[in-house]
């Protein structure tokens, strides 16, 4: 994930096409398809530190799927 971000800032240097923009959303759509399973469950590891250090409620509601 670091390297998107140095990657965008790079890029953001740049005059791009509509077509450009597209295949690179698409391609991060498609790898954060790819990654989901690990995403929820870093995401949840989150949720259950939270609960140990009984952070406020309404920051651990915007981090839970239901």
């Amino acid at each position: 994930m670091n390297l998107i971000g140095m990657k965008a800032r790079k890029a953001s240097e740049y005059k791009v096409t509509t077509e450009v923009k597209n295949k690179v959303l698409n391609d991060y759509a498609k790898l954060i398809k790819n990654e989901k399973k690990f995403i929820i469950n870093q995401n949840s590891k989150d949720i259950n530190y939270a609960r140990k250090k009984r952070v406020k409620r309404k920051l651990n509601q915007k981090t839970s799927f239901k």
